[in-house]
C-alpha cells in the first residue's frame, strides 16, 4: 500500500467542492472517497462478488453431514420433527420450522445480505 500526498490541485478541488456543502466534513469525506476510488482503480482492487447462497435443502443436508462428522446422531421422528443427539449429551427435538427460521434469519443474512432481519435493521433502511 502506498501513501497519498495532498498536492495543490487537491486543495483547489477541495475548495471548489466545499462551496457545494454546508459542512466542510462532507466535502472532505467526498474528496477522500474520490482519492480512494482512484487508488483502488489504479491498483486493480475490486469488490468481491458475494457467494451464491445454498438452497434450503442443500444447506440442511450440508449442515447434517457437518455435524455427523463431529459425532452427532440425527433421527427423523416424523415428517416435521428431527431428534438430534449430541455426543455424550441429552437429545433435543427440532422442527422443520426451527431449521427454516435459522436458514432465513442467520444463514441468508450472513451469506448474501438477504432475508428478513429480526431485532434491527440495516443502516439507512
Amino acid at each position: 500500500m502506498g501513501t497519498y500526498t495532498i498536492v495543490h490541485s487537491d486543495i483547489i478541488r477541495l475548495e471548489q467542492t466545499k462551496m457545494r456543502f454546508k459542512n466542510i466534513n462532507t466535502a472532505i469525506n467526498q474528496e477522500l472517497g474520490r482519492i480512494a476510488g482512484v487508488q483502488h482503480r489504479q491498483w486493480g482492487i475490486r469488490n468481491r462478488d458475494r457467494p451464491t447462497p445454498l438452497s434450503f435443502k442443500e444447506w440442511l443436508v450440508q449442515g447434517i453431514r457437518h455435524y455427523e462428522k463431529q459425532g452427532f446422531k440425527f433421527e427423523l421422528v416424523d415428517r416435521y420433527t428431527m431428534k438430534i443427539t449430541p455426543p455424550g449429551k441429552t437429545a433435543i427435538l427440532r422442527t422443520c420450522a426451527d431449521f427454516n427460521d435459522e436458514y432465513e434469519n442467520e444463514y441468508l443474512p450472513k451469506i448474501s445480505g438477504v432475508g428478513r432481519r429480526i431485532g434491527g435493521t440495516r443502516r439507512g433502511e
